[in-house]
């Protein structure tokens, strides 16, 4: 089954074993986060770190979700409807040159909390972050250069690049709907 799942772009492994340096890069991440969106982001504990490591998979990330029915509303007013317990993130994104696809999919994933991918209110937390994303570029250069550049080499990709890939990430979740398609279809004919 895992061999199908995996020819069919679904797999996601949780066993593999992480390097320091995706570690750091995943932790680098989550700082950053912390740091911009206090408030906005209402989780405790922050989601468990996951990777991606299917080549073939075309999806950058996924968050492992729960109902949340608490009735809380972050600092813009946005209901928080999902707890997210888990963050994947796909392997590839852990390159020198993909620090700002990074930050745009983590983001990405923990907007979830305010809905799925065609949601009103996804779409206006979605907004509400790359606003506050571009309104502190300074603190993400920070984290690029202090934090990833210690890891990898130098990205030469401008911050505002971020928004444009969270525009792109709607994309991919009309290609994750059509590889669970594939999943179903692959567990069918096994």
């Amino acid at each position: 089954m895992e061999y199908e799942c995996e020819c069919h772009g679904g797999l996601v492994h949780n066993d593999y074993v992480y390097s320091d340096r995706d570690n750091n890069c995943f932790k680098i991440l989550e700082d950053l986060c912390k740091d911009l969106y206090k408030g906005f982001f209402l989780v405790n504990p922050w989601p468990e770190r996951r990777f991606i490591i299917n080549s073939k998979a075309s999806y950058h990330g996924m968050a492992a979700l729960i109902k949340d029915k608490s009735g809380k509303t972050n600092n813009h007013g946005l209901p928080i409807r999902y707890s997210v317990q888990c963050v994947f993130l796909k392997k590839t994104i852990f390159k020198p040159e993909n620090f700002f696809d990074g930050v745009a999919t983590y983001i990405h994933e923990l907007c979830h909390m305010f809905g799925g991918d065609s949601s009103e209110t996804f779409s206006r937390g979605l907004t509400a972050a790359m606003e506050i994303i571009l309104k502190n570029t300074d603190t993400v250069q920070k984290a690029q250069k202090n934090g990833w550049r210690h890891s990898y080499e130098t990205n030469k990709r401008e911050p505002y690049q971020i928004s444009q890939f969270l525009f792109h990430q709607q994309k991919d979740n009309r290609e994750k709907r059509r590889l669970h398609r594939g999943y179903q279809m692959a567990l069918h004919q096994i």
